[in-house]
């Protein structure tokens, strides 16, 4: 399992003090350690930050008073700079090993359709990511979805053709995952999407024009 070293910090230092010096604030939470304000390295985290997803299970080090406790945590939540995107807070979320947890896992798709080779299908993908809900020890870290079952146009891939373990519930089983189209179809979909943008725009206008000579009329009343 993979782990990451953090320090408890000292409240009397500001976040944006942190975040100018290279480290970057964050919290741990749950069962059995309630709030922990912490202190991270900020390069150190946003090198980890790439091994992981948000649905997997590390160890959080603590050190704290020249002793280190360990905890069995995901990332609950990360807040941005809205103009640099870069992190300004990180929320643990330690993971009580004997409740079921739900959470999101991306989907990965993997192959090719023989439907999109053969047929000059497109594949529509209606979800990213699926909700399911397991203990802790059972946690994956993404699903697998493989397109080459996909042969030929009208084929689809739904929640519960995924080979899930039995210990990962789901539900709405029968929500597509992705679908072969025909490719005039999609032509279409796009001509339609474009003309009502195009029809949003002219009364946006209108609706200014009609505003102006409402403006110009008073005005010459006056």
């Amino acid at each position: 399992m993979l782990s990451f070293t953090a320090k408890v910090r000292d409240k009397s230092i500001k976040a944006k003090n942190l975040l100018k010096n290279g480290y970057l604030p964050a919290v741990v939470y749950g069962r059995e350690v309630k709030n922990i304000p912490l202190i991270l390295n900020y390069k150190e985290f946003e090198n980890f930050f790439h091994k992981i997803t948000e649905s997997t299970i590390f160890n959080l080090k603590i050190e704290k008073d020249d002793k280190i406790e360990e905890y069995p945590v995901i990332i609950r939540d990360i807040q941005y700079n809205p103009v640099t995107d870069e992190f300004i807070h990180i929320d643990f979320f330690q993971l009580p090993m004997d409740r079921e947890i739900t959470i999101n896992v991306p989907l990965v798709f993997i192959g090719q359709s023989p439907a999109e080779k053969n047929e000059g299908a497109v594949i529509v993908k209606n979800l990213h990511e699926i909700e399911i809900r397991t203990l802790p020890k059972y946690l994956i870290g993404e699903l697998k979805v493989d397109l080459s079952s996909i042969k030929k146009i009208g084929d689809e891939i739904k929640i519960r053709d995924l080979n899930l373990p039995a210990e990962i519930k789901v539900e709405n089983f029968d929500e597509i995952i992705a679908i072969a189209a025909e490719p005039e179809k999609e032509e279409i979909v796009e001509e339609v999407a474009l003309e009502e943008e195009i029809e949003k725009v002219k009364v946006v206008k209108e609706k200014e024009e009609e505003e102006e000579m409402k403006e110009t009329a008073n005005k010459e009343n006056k």
